[in-house]
């Protein structure tokens, strides 16, 4: 397949409606370079160039997670613990790696062997074996974590002026999240992730503030939606 990868689906609704489903524009959370919308928008341009649509009833965004060697991880969890198992790691292949996780994991509780077994062992990687794929992520997390920093540091310092728009700032030099919604009413939240560290970017498509840096997600008002983060961005007084 190509990089970035479409994928569409159909079904029919019980309203005997055709629902198409496409999906694609694969990127990590909080990416500056093509904002939300704009995927959004580029995913609906390729089902408006092969397909009749009528209108667009829903748009969404979901995280994969791929394991370093794409390959899912199913399997007992650990070598310490005999009844946790896992099946994790589906990147895009949630139905089939799902569906195989369900044959292996069956055949290991009941049978106490699989013939895949080792191929999707939870412990197969060492870190000599992940070591380049962690270096380079590692790289890319210390730029963006540079990078939010010192843009938030050389910000102007001013909230949003126009509705329905967001920005980072900066505010007692500390950077600062800012949304203003649609009612003109501002949302003022720590830009800073409380996971590591990073400065978050805003989402104009969920309206979500994003950090780029390990993928957790906060609404405007800095409720966390989902990790790694497990804790809320404080919000702030301007």
């Amino acid at each position: 397949t190509g990089n970035p990868a479409d994928t569409i689906r159909h079904r029919r609704t019980d309203e005997g409606e055709d629902l198409l489903l496409v999906g694609g524009q694969s990127h990590k959370p909080g990416e500056k370079d093509i904002s939300t919308k704009e995927r959004y928008r580029r995913c609906e341009a390729l089902a408006r160039e092969y397909f009749p649509v009528e209108s667009v009833e829903y748009r969404w965004s979901t995280m994969d997670y791929t394991p370093v060697d794409s390959v899912p991880f199913i399997g007992q969890i650990d070598p310490f613990t005999d009844s946790v198992y896992v099946g994790a790691g589906f990147s895009g292949w949630g139905m089939t790696g799902g569906t195989a996780a369900g044959l292996i994991l069956s055949d290991l509780i009941v049978d106490g062997s699989s013939s895949w077994a080792d191929v999707f062992d939870p412990q197969r990687l060492t870190p000599g074996q992940s070591a380049k794929e962690l270096v380079t992520e590692n790289a890319e997390v210390g730029v963006e974590f540079l990078d939010g920093w010192a843009n938030s540091l050389l910000s102007a310092g001013e909230a949003p002026v126009e509705r329905n728009e967001a920005e980072v700032t900066r505010h007692e030099g500390r950077p600062v999240g800012v949304y203003r919604d649609e009612d003109g009413v501002v949302h003022a939240v720590s830009a800073v992730c409380p996971h590591m560290g990073c400065v978050v970017r805003w989402n104009d498509a969920e309206r979500t503030w994003d950090c780029p840096c390990h993928g957790s997600r906060f609404t405007c008002d800095g409720d966390v939606v989902s990790g790694p983060s497990l804790d809320d961005l404080p919000s702030r007084e301007l």
